[in-house]
């Protein structure tokens, strides 16, 4: 008798990534729901994906799904996300009530992301996200959904891992 093996599904290549960040551990200091990230990283086979553009997300699924436009304070950009330190941040100041506030990342050729983690930032427990969507997308207008987090409970201690995701 000949056994084939089977071979494992490959994953799905994706080049853009949204982060739809739909509500964070409370209200900070300015009674606001806003989100913040030491830092935010795709992984492919467990290591983290370099040279990638990151961008605030307009909450647009169609057309234009950047913003020029930095919502945080100034040096606490959206591309600190992606810079592999926790000595940064990127911080937004939009509510995130209702989502469709979040991250763009344009990973500049299509990846095999296997999963992704992120980082707590260096204040405001209440900024750490809680439910969060991620999406993928090969030509940045046609989405999927990859991954769905609700009722998610971070870390209280700064700067550190807040968790790592399988896709």
């Amino acid at each position: 008798m000949i056994v084939i093996p089977t071979l494992p599904a490959s994953k799905p290549l994706f080049r853009y990534f949204i982060l739809d960040v739909d509500d964070v551990a409370g209200n900070d200091d300015s009674s606001q729901k806003r989100w913040q990230v030491a830092d935010f990283d795709l992984l492919v086979g467990g290591a983290r994906v370099t040279g990638a553009t990151y961008k605030s997300w307009n909450g647009s699924m169609t057309g234009n799904t950047t913003s020029n436009t930095e919502y945080g304070n100034t040096g606490e950009t959206s591309a600190n996300a992606g810079d592999g330190s926790t000595a940064t941040k990127c911080l937004d100041t939009r509510n995130t009530t209702g989502g469709l506030v979040g991250l763009w990342v344009d990973t500049t050729t299509p990846k095999a992301v296997s999963g992704y983690r992120w980082y707590t930032a260096n204040d405001f427990t209440n900024r750490d996200m809680t439910a969060w969507k991620l999406y993928g997308s090969v030509d940045n207008t046609n989405w999927t959904l990859l991954s769905t987090v609700t009722s998610f409970s971070p870390t209280t201690t700064r700067l550190a891992l807040a968790g790592t995701w399988a896709l």
